[in-house]
């Protein structure tokens, strides 16, 4: 395989701001060529000296490090790419051709070509960069450590150079003074990983960064996905290995830090930082990198624990396996795919709308971020809050979360168990310095992972519809038997389960195993938004409002909304939607369209084993695509107690719609039909998430 060179000129400049390459001096080499004439093809001839080695390939040169000695050799047609630009200003260089090599018996190589518009006066660069080893019918560079250690790889050991100021021209020759040697302008750098414990680290991505070195990925199982020349590499292997070769340009003479961080097959994150190093040209390294565990940054990977490339973050977050993580102190969905997602807290000038969405203090959320300095910009702007602690409020399982805590931007949290082993669960809360709560998320230990989705075609949107309500852990009936979390609506905050076919409450524990009230009742006709954010494990009633706080506001969890009715657009999800990344809780045409456009629909699925009903085609005719949607009849929580009712007889599913200022839409259903409701805000219900549009 050969490597094309691209945008020389870029690629010049940036290598000649490392290490100075010199020359060793012997009998004289020479280009003979034709009288010069810049606007006219002129060819010339050129001798370097060079080391016969085997049959059809020279060695050119030998480096040594602690013993080790690092030969490249180039073989029979590889081509020098020849540049040249101005003395003293040595950033525009120009390609005048190429030169072929050919071995000789003599010990020399020759070199030989077309070149366009050589000039006298210029600095001329001899580039030896179409090289690749030759392995597998590949033709190239061969590196090889010879020692006690003796290894042999393929590399891309794409640029050698040589500079030449000193030559003359005369007619057809060319004479230049010194001979011409080929030098890298990189170090090539074998990094070994290892854990903390000194096993081997195998890692389907490594990430370098360093503020003074160039890097060069070089993948040699899967060669396209090079990367040249940026101080911000990602390598990803085609097969997770514990060995990753990295060639390293200068772009100072001088040491410097850099970092690793690498991502193993089960999406765990280890870092490795070392200071003041200095990488030379030419040498080859081999560093063996104890790499340190960190912790998962749950708004960089997806539901199902992959890893992605920009932020999106979530007032739920679904954890698949123990470990430990952090999520960032921001505002519900407020970045989304790294960017500051106004469109989350900018309200709409409405009366029944609310224009500002308050944060804890009531003040209005015009950053993404709690904590970071208000001078920032866009994602990296915050409230400039304080936040001092962490704390577990509950969870329904022991064990299942053991430890939390705040590392600057970020509250920190271990999941104890796996999902395949406990499913659960919990609610963690940042606090300030006089514990007061700012904010809370959901942490939901599950094996759900939202990868299918069901369609659900209602005629004027179509929705992509998750298989299980939001926190769900199913406990038996394949799966179809089980418990979830309860909402009211409007709020970010996921209350208490109960458990199946039972109108009793989930037991739940604080963070050392110690039974807890994840749940108490409050009746108020003054508590506000800012109550409601401070107090997450307060299930609020208003009987002015008939919702958890006195106000009536359209929008809650539907930015867009100025209206009641049939709701036949994709929520435009807020900071205070309860749902995971990339999904949001539906607008209610889903759930018109499910019972009969707002009449109520016969039931004819209502599975009384399970205790719930399958939304499929005996429902109505070609309204999904997939696999059917069940509907756990899970109840509700009583909007003047919060108290559990109806468990295991009938379902009831908020929308992000509102029915007037005091009610939310919802589904509901019970063994003998579907139909669609207004409620009091205040009661909890289920919620169905959909895929955010």
């Amino acid at each position: 395989m050969k490597k094309i060179m691209t945008n020389i000129k870029a690629l010049a400049a940036l290598l000649m701001a490392g290490a100075a390459l010199t020359a060793c001096s012997s009998e004289d080499n020479f280009m003979n060529d034709q009288p010069v004439n810049p606007t006219e093809p002129k060819t010339y001839t050129m001798t370097v000296q060079a080391t016969k080695s085997t049959g059809d390939n020279m060695e050119t040169r030998g480096l040594s490090l602690d013993g080790k000695t690092l030969k490249t050799t180039w073989f029979e047609g590889e081509e020098v790419e020849v540049t040249q630009e101005s003395k003293g200003a040595p950033t525009n260089p120009t390609s005048i051709g190429k030169l072929k090599a050919k071995a000789s018996n003599d010990g020399t190589t020759t070199l030989t070509g077309t070149l366009t518009g050589l000039e006298e006066g210029k600095v001329l660069r001899f580039w030896l960069h179409n090289q690749v080893f030759n392995y597998e019918g590949q033709t190239g560079v061969l590196l090889k450590s010879e020692g006690e250690n003796s290894i042999e790889e393929k590399y891309d050991f794409a640029m050698m150079m040589n500079t030449v100021e000193d030559y003359t021209v005369s007619g057809s020759k060319v004479t230049v003074a010194t001979p011409l040697v080929f030098e890298s302008m990189q170090a090539i750098v074998k990094f070994t990983l290892v854990d903390e414990s000194g096993n081997a680290l195998n890692a389907k991505s490594l990430k370098i960064e360093c503020e003074n070195y160039f890097f060069e990925q070089m993948d040699f199982l899967n060669p396209t996905t090079n990367s040249h020349f940026t101080k911000k590499l990602t390598i990803t292997p085609t097969t997770p290995t514990s060995v990753i070769y990295a060639a390293i340009s200068h772009s100072t003479t001088s040491a410097d830090d850099y970092t690793l961080t690498a991502t193993t097959a089960d999406n765990k994150n280890y870092t490795y930082t070392k200071s003041d190093v200095k990488f030379i040209a030419g040498k080859y390294y081999e560093v063996k990198v104890k790499m340190k565990k960190q912790a998962t940054d749950l708004s960089m990977v997806d539901n199902a624990g992959n890893a992605r490339s920009t932020m999106s973050t979530a007032n739920c977050y679904m954890v698949h396996t123990a470990g430990d993580y952090k999520l960032p102190l921001v505002y519900g969905n407020a970045i989304k795919d790294g960017a500051a997602n106004t469109a989350a807290y900018t309200g709409i000038e409405n009366a029944n709308t609310t224009l500002t969405f308050p944060n804890h203090a009531g003040n209005a959320i015009d950053a993404p971020w709690i904590t970071k300095a208000t001078t920032g910009e866009g994602a990296d702007k915050g409230m400039g809050i304080t936040v001092s602690s962490a704390e577990l409020l509950w969870q329904d399982a022991q064990g299942l979360i053991t430890k939390v805590g705040i590392d600057g931007d970020y509250l920190t949290l271990t999941v104890g168990k796996d999902a395949t082993t406990q499913q659960g669960n919990a609610v963690v809360a940042a606090k300030t310095s006089d514990g007061t709560i700012v904010w809370s998320w959901h942490i939901w230990v599950t094996t759900e992972t939202f990868a299918t989705l069901t369609t659900v075609a209602t005629g004027s949107h179509d929705y992509k519809v998750t298989p299980v309500n939001l926190g769900w852990v199913p406990t038996g009936g394949d799966g179809k038997q089980g418990y979830n979390t309860y909402y009211q609506w409007g709020r970010k905050d996921a209350f208490i389960p109960g458990t199946w076919n039972a109108t009793t409450d989930h037991t739940v524990y604080n963070i050392g195993n110690t039974e807890v009230t994840g749940l108490t009742y409050t009746s108020s006709t003054t508590a506000t938004i800012a109550d409601n954010i401070k107090n997450p494990t307060t299930h609020y009633y208003n009987n002015s409002t008939y919702g958890p706080c006195n106000t009536t506001y359209y929008n809650m969890w539907d930015a867009q909304q100025t209206g009641t009715g049939n709701i036949a657009t994709a929520t435009k999800k807020t900071v205070y939607d309860p749902c995971p990344a990339g999904f949001c809780v539906p607008t209610n045409n889903l759930f018109n369209f499910m019972s009969n456009n707002g009449s109520s629909r016969t039931m004819t699925t209502w599975d009384d084993t399970n205790k719930g009903a399958t939304w499929d085609n005996s429902v109505v005719s070609n309204s999904i695509t997939g696999n059917a949607l069940f509907f756990p009849a899970s109840g509700f929580r009583s909007n003047s107690g919060g108290s559990l009712n109806e468990v295991g007889g009938y379902g009831f599913y908020w929308s992000a719609s509102p029915d007037g200022g005091k009610y939310g839409h919802n589904l509901y259903f019970f063994s003998s039909y579907w139909s669609w409701y207004g409620n009091s805000r205040a009661y909890g219900f289920p919620v169905r998430a959909v895929a955010e549009e």
